[in-house]
């Protein structure tokens, strides 16, 4: 192995330890927050009691929402290390890790090694890729597996060669049947992962490549070939656009459909056969149309935005803090399509990459910025060019680099000011987080200032190191210091401490992180204005055993003249009392006939934070 080999070894191995450090540290640092969160890592805990690795159930009912491939490796993560909050998030972090891998990958193959660095540091500490990786949620594994379907296309599909003055080259050739099969069988994770997406969007990345391709190869054999060029004169006249539905639907038959269809029922097909036969097709009649069709066609759950913006600003979010360079990133791009023929290939997968999520998410009713999360490693090719263009000293558009290190300032300082203001008024605590915005201040300032002395590839450096201890800080402290004001979690484990779950009732909403600590479904009541829930509530009270319900502060007057004109006065006790994240209302533990210690109820309310 010569020097070079070692060096992009050691950029393997260092790139690889920082970001399994932004994606591990502290992962159970926090509870698990609401709501999707608990609603899967509880959904984990009872097919793993249950003995059931089929059927999703969430509080003994059908959960319809997603397939089961985080559940599974949930499963197994609890088998290994028990039921807890690192090893319900520990399958999302590991493929967030095995994600980055597979795209520092695609990097070296289409891009060549300099550039994997700082692909994999791009994508490994961009904000949503790290909230998705850090996550109980299924996102992690869809990126990983969308990602690894369009991997084995790139290593089967280019041949990496040296040419005539030593310069390296790219060749191109259409997969066989068994690398084909190879892509679709990842594709089949996908739809284990989260549905038809995880085959379709893919398919679609992969397939606007391959057109590319095949248009590149005929306009080269249009070059040499007079024959040719007077058939692809006369193919033209025919019109622009039937010409490229002709090329899109070759390009597919040439993608093999067929191969497609019976990898995918060999991967996937087996669970969603079983699951339909065990439920008697509920589970799939309501996945399919629910939770696909019906969110396509109509905003659910009010999650509706602008088509195209809403999209484009969950883009420049999510890449933070690599997004302070958008406009730069967007002329090497630019530039180095033109100018830069041994790079075309990897830009224009990441340009569709890009385009198939955000366009098809922007045509579909329902919006959230998670469901472009795996376009990201996309994005990152293109980040990560740019930068290694700019710590190579290739980038000569210096105005555009101050620009980006001056908003890069900006945000940094908004960030502290936001969180040792406003953001106190919630989480208390939640200045010590403030630092990472001093951090991204002071390297964007000291990035700036070697920008202007004519030395911005270690001022872009310097700025990489400033983002991923930001990124770092934000996601180990922030939701560690946020969970510690969670306190009505806190009580609820205080009062489940020396009771059963059946003694326990709600009035009002039951949060899913609630079900989750307290093991399982708990009683509820919904807490409308007509007051049908006061005798439901009294009846409960006065039950055998340790009853106790927890009631809204606001409803507790309510409750307090129902009991005193039933039962007398001096009768409903407040067992505890704590703060609602996030709201102005607090939950109150109230019994009847019991009286809970100052000194109890004082240690509830301060210490409701703890665990």
């Amino acid at each position: 192995m010569d020097y070079r080999s070692n060096e992009n070894l050691r950029s393997w191995i260092v790139v690889g330890c920082i970001v399994a450090v932004v994606l591990l540290a502290d992962l159970g640092g926090s509870r698990l927050w609401d709501r999707d969160e608990p609603r899967n890592a509880r959904c984990a805990v009872e097919m793993l009691e249950r003995g059931d690795w089929i059927v999703p159930t969430f509080a003994n009912e059908l959960r319809t929402h997603k397939p089961p491939l985080l559940y599974w490796m949930q499963i197994i993560c609890y088998r290994v290390f028990g039921v807890n909050e690192t090893a319900a998030r520990l399958p999302s972090a590991l493929c967030g890790l095995g994600t980055v891998l597979l795209t520092m990958s695609i990097a070296s193959v289409l891009m060549g090694p300099r550039s994997v660095p700082w692909v994999g540091i791009a994508l490994g500490t961009s904000l949503m890729f790290v909230l998705a990786s850090r996550a109980a949620t299924p996102d992690g594994a869809l990126i990983f597996a969308s990602t690894l379907a369009i991997a084995i296309y790139v290593r089967s599909s280019h041949v990496c060669g040296v040419g005539r003055r030593g310069e390296r080259t790219l060749l191109y050739r259409e997969p066989n049947r068994w690398e084909w099969f190879a892509v679709y069988c990842a594709c089949g994770l996908a739809m284990l992962a989260k549905g038809p997406i995880g085959l379709l969007l893919p398919g679609c990345v992969i397939g606007l490549h391959c057109m590319w391709h095949r248009h590149q190869g005929l306009r080269h054999i249009e070059a040499v070939d007079r024959r040719a060029n007077l058939f692809m004169r006369g193919r033209r006249a025919l019109g622009f656009g039937i010409s490229t539905v002709g090329l899109a639907f070759a390009t597919a038959w040439r993608m093999r459909p067929l191969l497609a269809i019976a990898a995918i029922a060999l991967i996937a097909g087996p669970w969603y056969a079983m699951v339909g036969l065990r439920t008697d097709g509920v589970w799939l009649r309501e996945f399919f149309l629910e939770h696909n069709v019906s969110r396509a066609l109509t905003p659910m759950e009010g999650h509706s935005g602008p088509p195209l913006l809403f999209y484009l600003a969950t883009l420049l979010v999510g890449t933070f803090p690599w997004s302070m360079f958008a406009i730069p990133v967007g002329i090497a791009v630019r530039e180095s399509y033109r100018d830069h023929p041994e790079v075309r290939s990897a830009l224009v997968l990441a340009i569709g990459w890009v385009a198939v999520y955000l366009g098809f998410f922007s045509v579909a009713a329902t919006k959230l910025p998670s469901y472009i999360t795996p376009c990201y490693p996309g994005v990152a090719l293109m980040i990560g060019w740019f930068l290694q263009q700019v710590a190579e000293n290739r980038f000569d558009r210096p105005r555009w680099l101050r620009a980006g290190f001056f908003v890069g300032g900006i945000v940094g300082i908004g960030i502290a000011i936001i969180l040792a203001g406003p953001a106190t008024n919630f989480v208390p605590t939640a200045s010590v987080a403030g630092f990472a915005g001093i951090i991204l201040a002071v390297a964007s300032c000291i990035g700036g200032g070697l920008c202007m002395d004519k030395k911005p590839g270690l001022g872009i450096r310097t700025f990489v190191v400033g983002g991923v201890l930001t990124i770092g800080l934000l996601f180990t402290a922030g939701p560690r210091l946020a969970d510690q004001h969670r306190h009505e979690l806190s009580l609820l484990s205080e009062q489940l401490h020396s009771r059963t779950r059946d003694d326990l009732c709600i009035v009002g909403n039951v949060e899913p992180s609630w079900i989750y600590y307290a093991g399982g479904p708990i009683r509820s009541l919904p807490a409308d204005d007509s007051g049908s829930w006061l005798p439901r509530i009294g009846k409960h009270l006065q039950s055998p055993g340790d009853p106790i319900a927890f009631v809204p502060d606001s409803h507790l007057p309510r409750l307090s003249t129902y009991i005193e004109n039933q039962l007398g006065s001096d009768v409903l006790h407040i067992s505890g009392r704590a703060g609602s994240f996030l709201t102005k209302d607090a939950w109150v533990a109230v019994q009847l006939g019991k009286r809970t210690s100052p000194r109890i109820t004082a240690n509830i309310t301060r210490q409701g934070g703890q665990r």
